[in-house]
């Protein structure tokens, strides 16, 4: 008996796909630039419902420890940053010299969304339609040291005109100051995160069918692939809650360090429907998870850069670590009140190792903490010697006085001269003795 996946190949080849492409992005707080994202792209909160209502609550206030910043960005707005016409176009990414102007390689470019986070850290969501999984695979290029790909756009005449689509969202964000993670001069989509949704019209009756299939989106090949990897060890797999009257589920999907990929049922095939059901429910919970590797990924930088003999900056950067440790972390137990996403949120967080890494701030910070008792201590050896300095240039004027005190001054002057001499000898007995029984 055929399986349900060999049933529903015909279906799965009729699937819309779409994709979320996160880049990481870094800035300087001295440096940054809201006004361009004030101007030309929309601030908005979040309002999903998959995440706890404390922690919404949170991020969306003010001036707070987890505030963040999201601007939506319309798609004129990304075609007029990229130096695009302002009409629909048909895009193509290619490899270098093949240009395949075909269907596998053919992708539509939607709107944009910045993520700006508190601990100077960024996201940039670019986000892609297309038909093909070829083309996001020569896209991504996941796993691979280089990315030679090229972008075109169709003029109006038909013509493919070549475009920088990357040197283009660089330019973007740097309006704002904010500039790419790694400065590698290698393509941007190559250190991101890809956020993958495939819809189909019907529901699914078995696990294993969701399995194979968002296995596939993740390698990046044709939903309709029977493909196998024993190699991929690094696999997750969360599924939608079955339900009892139909006897049927309506997504799953698939986590690993740098994919996260989704089928999902839809009866009207809306593709635009379920990317902008996933931007505002989805998104947001990967994103707080990525957060957190690029803020201890972000704090290891500043302070391998910091002059290690400001003290001020230091115990600023100290007090922002420890902020983030204890504030700016989520626990999957937190995170929803559904068990799935919180599943979701875990399974990001143990793929990319943040749990270690936030852990390993510890480590990092008592490493500051010597750094700053060692200026400390150098700082009052400076200061005591000073004071010892002028002491002993004061000497032979006490002394002097004493002596005319001693010699010429009424009783009373001497009387108290002599007090305070045995005063200060006792003291410094006593400071001795103390000294010695340490």
């Amino acid at each position: 008996m055929a399986t349900e996946f060999e049933r529903i190949k015909e279906s799965l080849r009729e699937a819309k796909l779409a994709s979320f492409l996160l880049i990481p992005l870094k800035y300087d707080s001295d440096t940054f630039n809201g006004s361009w994202l004030a101007e030309n792209a929309v601030r908005t909160p979040f309002t999903t419902m998959d995440i706890n209502e404390s922690i919404k609550q949170s991020i969306n206030a003010e001036n707070t420890t987890y505030v963040i910043s999201r601007y939506k960005i319309s798609k004129e707005t990304v075609f007029k940053s990229l130096g695009l016409p302002l009409e629909e176009l048909s895009f193509y990414a290619c490899e270098k010299g093949s240009k395949c102007f075909d269907v596998r390689h053919y992708f539509e470019l939607c709107d944009a969304e910045i993520y700006v986070f508190h601990t100077q850290v960024a996201f940039l969501v670019v986000k892609i339609k297309y038909s093909k999984m070829n083309l996001l695979d020569t896209i991504c290029n996941l796993g691979s040291a280089e990315n030679n790909v090229e972008y075109y756009y169709a003029g109006s005449d038909g013509t493919p005109v070549r475009f920088d689509f990357e040197g283009g969202l660089i330019r973007m964000c740097a309006q704002s100051n904010i500039v790419p993670f790694f400065k590698s001069g290698c393509s941007i989509f190559l250190e991101g995160y890809v956020y993958t949704t495939a819809v189909v019209e019907k529901r699914f009756e078995e696990l294993d069918t969701m399995r194979q299939i968002v296995f596939n989106l993740h390698l990046m090949v044709d939903p309709d692939t029977l493909w196998e990897d024993e190699a991929e060890e690094d696999i997750n797999y969360v599924y939608a809650v079955k339900n009892q009257t139909l006897a049927t589920y309506r997504w799953g999907c698939c986590i690993t360090s740098q994919t996260i990929s989704y089928i999902v049922a839809n009866s009207a095939m809306d593709i635009d429907g379920e990317m902008a059901d996933q931007a505002e429910n989805g998104l947001p919970v990967v994103l707080l998870a990525l957060y957190q590797k690029y803020t201890c990924l972000r704090f290891r930088e500043l302070l391998s850069i910091v002059d290690k003999k400001k003290l001020k900056r230091l115990k600023q950067l100290k007090r922002q670590m420890l902020d983030f440790q204890a504030f700016g972390t989520i626990a999957p137990a937190n995170i929803s009140r559904w068990h799935n996403i919180k599943q979701i949120y875990k399974h990001v967080l143990d793929t990319n190792s943040i749990p270690e890494a936030v852990d390993n701030i510890s480590v990092t910070l008592s490493v500051l903490a010597e750094h700053q008792d060692a200026i400390q201590a150098s700082r009052n050896d400076t200061i005591m010697g000073l004071i010892t300095i002028f002491g002993i240039v004061s000497i032979p004027s006490s002394i002097i006085s004493i002596i005319d005190i001693m010699t010429g001054g009424n009783p009373l002057n001497r009387l108290t001269t002599v007090v305070s001499l045995l005063s200060m000898v006792m003291m410094i007995i006593v400071m001795l003795l103390y000294r010695k029984k340490d």
